[in-house]
């Protein structure tokens, strides 16, 4: 669909009000908003907090990747995003896998059916879609894109489930489908997420990339359009959603329960889905200055300056 098309809906939205429908799924709840940012740090960020106190299987591990770690060869603005996640998460680790040490983890982890997939990958983004996933199947912890910032300390993505058995955790980046979408009427944001080692749905996704890498094409893995489809979060979306849909979640009964605009857990898998606010605030009102106390972090989508720029401007791919 050209950038000409996706203007014309949403003309034809604003027209008829549909525009109004999409955006709720962003907009800040009043009792949720956050006024006085003085003891909002105070209360969520001081090393006396008891939100800092929460037990999970999730490992206290915050991983990121890139291409070098000289902090002199990141650029200022990268680098002050990365440097939140360790300023503001306090008594975690922080570990940063440059591509070298990527290669080396999958060689030194993974059976060779899973190195030949990573190799074969012609795209950095695509080996860093494919890292992500395995080495949080392998390790476990909180992994998050190196052009995001913390808005939070990392224990709050649990957001009000503190006593349940969180053992995965993602966010979603809508369940009202923009209009260059249609025919994706939820979509699960990777460019952060959070899981126990060995989970099901990290299992599932890691070998779902493999077959499909293997059987693909080069040519068709040189395609940009598709990097969303074979490594990104179309495939990650397409692996959660059918996993819960095995325990009985289809769409229906899913996007009913996500319309609450809060977190939905299942216990079963000890999956929690964090609204579009948590990891996706701004992203399509990105004039909006109303902080809500569920945002996590905030994703500056260097992307669409980068690998993405060939294929438009969208939030999404």
């Amino acid at each position: 669909m050209s950038q000409a098309q996706v203007d014309r809906i949403w003309s034809a939205w604003r027209k008829e009000g549909k525009d109004r429908i999409f955006h709720s799924q962003f907009k800040p709840k009043p009792e949720r908003a956050v006024e006085n940012m003085t003891m909002y740090e105070y209360k969520y960020f001081s090393s006396g907090s008891r939100y800092l106190a929460w037990k999970t299987r999730i490992p206290t591990t915050i991983h990121q990747t890139y291409k070098t770690a000289a902090r002199d060869k990141i650029e200022p603005s990268r680098l002050a995003y990365m440097d939140t996640w360790i300023t503001m998460n306090r008594g975690f680790q922080y570990r940063l896998w440059t591509d070298s040490e990527m290669w080396s983890f999958v060689t030194t982890f993974y059976p060779r059916r899973i190195q030949k997939a990573y190799d074969k990958l012609p795209m950095i983004v695509q080996k860093s879609d494919f890292f992500r996933y395995l080495v949080l199947y392998k390790y476990g912890g909180y992994y998050t894109d190196t052009d995001t910032r913390c808005a939070r300390h990392v224990n709050w993505w649990r957001m009000d489930h503190e006593t349940d058995d969180v053992e995965f955790i993602a966010g979603l980046e809508w369940y009202i489908a923009p209009p260059d979408f249609p025919d994706t009427p939820i979509s699960i944001t990777n460019w952060a997420f959070a899981s126990a080692p060995g989970h099901v749905v990290l299992n599932r996704t890691v070998e779902a990339i493999t077959h499909r890498v293997l059987t693909a094409t080069a040519k068709e893995l040189r395609d940009v359009t598709n990097v969303v489809e074979v490594t990104g979060p179309l495939q990650f979306t397409k692996i959660i959603l059918q996993y819960l849909s095995d325990k009985g979640w289809g769409y229906a009964t899913l996007q009913a329960a996500l319309k609450e605009g809060e977190a939905v857990f299942f216990k079963e898998g000890g999956v929690l889905l964090l609204p579009p606010v948590a990891f996706n605030p701004g992203s399509f009102q990105p004039n909006t200055t109303v902080r809500d106390v569920r945002t996590v972090l905030y994703h500056e989508f260097a992307g669409n300056t980068g690998w993405k720029k060939e294929v438009g401007k969208s939030s999404w791919i």
